[in-house]
């Protein structure tokens, strides 16, 4: 349902119930002790030493899952306590405050969910605004006040027990050891913002100006240390590290130790950046001996997964075999040659074949097993635990450049564009792809049956570069815009000499790989990061690092497809959209379109369009859309009648998306904190004012 109109400020509320009883949300049934109980009794036999099915170091194992379960179950106990004391504070604003408490316990239930402004807003208008009086005032006063309250929620942590707090080293007092880690954890957030740090920072960046403010305080640390600090952060979070992630994951690693004064540290109070520098750089120095070697391990398997990679792809360019002359007998003869029938694995289950006794006798070194410091900071390293970086791009998915960016309001480049096509098409290709798909296949006589040599492609970092497409009017003397200014200016490591390797960070601040001195507003001092894409090395893509007052946004290109992904945020002049991609089955899914009015619309396999109206007409150059239409019947300035399409490729298995829109800005994706878009040649990124086109 959606909220009540904007008339009364309160609509008159029932009577609440009297019988409700908040404490009782706090039980949330959570059968982790009862399974772990189970869990005892059905590996009771392999843990006895006398019986016969004893299997040594069983014990350890399960010792380390029962704690690991534990943990769990105490996390869901402690988010349920924080949620039933938010929504018992909601019971007891509507039993006895006014509108005022009503909102600032919304505000609060909101803030506990970590609901940024969008989902906020589409939550809370989906609420009927008849049972609890709640208004589109009130829900945009709520949305309004999200980041300021995320601040104090920053500084107060999550509910649960960080992830590298453990019992102290020796029995101390509690209520001081908790004073000083959240003194600690105030500092540290209080320096992030002296930093000009906003929603997320590059990690190099981060290394520098820590080790900067300390230089400044009078310490000057060792070489060692100054080189080493960024290469262990990089490996550890990643190329940018968000405020969440410093505040939750690496605060909570310094300490944990006794410093030289001979005094206890806490885990969490390593780092008060503003009482004692002096500990600042002793936590330093521990934690970079914790994790060095570590770190210098993980980069040298990399190194050597690289290297293979590199070898295996020059023999594939050296030699390509075609595929009429590949023999499926000879290679299913190989892959069936494992020394075993049929036969053999079933009387292996039966028990009729007897288990050798090197399979079941485990060499071990008589120690029981136990997850150690060592072991869990190695695992945490491989696996990328601390990465706070989500990758929309998938090995699988395609690269649907480049891109050609039209005006649709000069008809003869749509007509000189469309030459390459047919009118009829649902969207526009790119007439150099057009061209060479027409091509039919031929195999020259000399080739035929010799292996083809396929051309190598330049570097990632070599070949891509960023050129200005549009930026403020007024250059002054920013040296971005006279650079980008000149015919071909291009920023790229073969133009500017002296450009450092992907990853660069853009923003106003000069402690960035390109500096973004241009007048106006709209530019963070870190405003995002050009890195290479961790799912596929020769891609490149975009992370954004500012806030909702400085975000950054892919443009989308007119009348060609761009292919959508689930929660990216579409933003048409004043509307905003959320897109939903569930999986229906192994190959299929489904796409919800949800709105900042709480509208859900689901959207047929046959596609749909959204645009002003309830009525829709093709224009002369336009593509074919789809008939469904999502219609919008307000806010309707510069909205078209068909806005933006959307497709379904049933065969792939992917959701595509074809611009409409007249005015270049019309349909947008906005990028949110935490997330890689990749990045095609020809596709542009509005960073502000100022909007760069990629190129390779």
């Amino acid at each position: 349902s959606k909220a009540a109109g904007t008339g009364a400020h309160v609509a008159r509320r029932p009577a609440p119930e009297q019988d409700f009883d908040s404490a009782s949300l706090s039980l949330l049934f959570c059968p982790i002790p009862l399974k772990i109980r189970e869990l005892e009794e059905m590996v009771r036999p392999f843990l006895e030493l006398r019986s016969t099915h004893h299997v040594s170091g069983v014990d350890g194992v399960i010792s380390e899952l029962k704690h690991s379960l534990l943990r769990l179950h105490n996390s869901a106990q402690a988010w349920g306590g924080k949620l039933a004391a938010c929504l018992d504070g909601l019971h007891q604003a509507y039993l006895k405050g006014g509108p005022g408490d009503q909102v600032a316990a919304f505000l609060e239930l909101t803030t506990a969910l970590e609901m940024d402004g969008f989902e906020a807003a589409h939550r809370l208008h989906r609420i009927d605004g008849k049972i609890l009086g709640l208004t589109a005032e009130h829900v945009e006063a709520i949305c309004q006040k999200i980041p300021l309250l995320q601040d104090v929620a920053m500084l107060e942590g999550p509910p649960t027990p960080l992830q590298h707090e453990k019992p102290q080293l020796f029995s101390s007092n509690t209520a001081i050891n908790d004073g000083i880690v959240r003194q600690a954890r105030s500092e540290g957030f209080q320096w992030w913002r002296q930093q000009n740090f906003m929603l997320a920072a590059p990690t190099r960046v981060l290394a520098s100006s820590l080790l900067t403010f300390l230089v400044d305080q009078g310490f000057h640390p060792d070489p060692w240390i100054d080189q080493m600090l960024s290469r262990v952060l990089e490996v550890l979070f990643g190329v940018q590290m968000t405020v969440i992630c410093f505040t939750n994951v690496w605060l909570p690693m310094l300490g944990g130790f006794v410093d030289s004064k001979g005094s206890e540290v806490p885990l969490g109070a390593g780092l008060p950046l503003a009482t004692n520098c002096a500990l600042c750089a002793e936590s330093l120095l521990v934690f970079l001996r914790q994790w060095y070697a570590l770190m210098e391990a993980a980069e040298a398997e990399e190194a050597d997964k690289g290297l293979r990679a590199a070898a295996a792809a020059a023999n594939v360019r050296r030699s390509s075999k075609r595929a009429s002359h590949f023999d499926l007998s000879a290679y299913m003869g190989r892959v069936m040659q494992t020394g075993h029938n049929v036969n053999d694995v079933v009387k292996l289950l039966e028990g009729a074949t007897p288990i050798p006794h090197h399979v079941l006798t485990v060499s071990h070194d008589g120690s029981p097993y136990r997850i150690d410091d060592k072991k869990r900071r190695m695992w945490e390293l491989v696996t990328h635990q601390h990465w706070d970086l989500f990758e929309l791009l998938a090995g699988s998915h395609r690269d649907l450049g480049p891109y050609v960016h039209l005006s649709l309001n000069h008809p003869e480049k749509l007509l000189r564009a469309w030459s390459e096509g047919s009118a009829t098409e649902g969207c526009l290709v790119n007439s150099k792809v057009a061209s060479k798909a027409r091509m039919a296949y031929e195999i020259d006589s000399d080739s035929d049956g010799t292996d083809i040599e396929i051309p190598s492609r330049p570097s990632t970092a070599d070949a891509f570069g960023l050129k200005l497409i549009t930026g403020p009017q007024v250059m002054g003397s920013s040296g971005f815009l006279q650079f980008l200014g000149e015919d071909g200016g291009v920023i790229s490591r073969r133009t500017l000499r002296g450009l450092p390797d992907l990853p660069w960070s853009f923003g106003s601040d000069s402690r960035n790989s390109v500096i973004l001195d241009v007048p106006g507003h709209g530019i963070a001092p870190f405003h995002c990061i050009f890195a290479r894409s961790g799912v596929r090395r020769s891609c490149a893509c975009i992370v954004p690092l500012g806030d909702p007052l400085s975000a950054s946004f892919i443009v989308c290109p007119k009348y060609q497809p761009l292919q959508v992904r689930n929660g990216d945020r579409l933003v048409c002049h004043e509307w905003q959209f959320e897109l939903r991609i569930q999986a229906t089955g192994e190959h299929s899914s489904s796409l919800s379109i949800l709105s900042d009015e709480g509208d859900v619309y689901e959207v047929p396999m046959e596609g749909c369009h959204v645009g002003a109206g309830n009525r829709s007409r093709r224009l002369e150059h336009q593509p074919d859309f789809p008939v469904a239409k999502f219609s919008l019947n307000h806010r309707l300035k510069e909205m078209a009648a068909v806005h933006v399409a959307f497709y379904y490729q049933m065969a792939i298995n992917r959701w595509t998306l074809v611009d409409h829109s007249p005015e270049p800005l019309g349909t947008m994706i906005a990028l949110k904190t935490g997330v890689a878009y990749p990045l095609s040649e020809g596709l542009q990124v509005k960073l502000g004012p100022v909007i760069l086109q990629v190129v390779n």
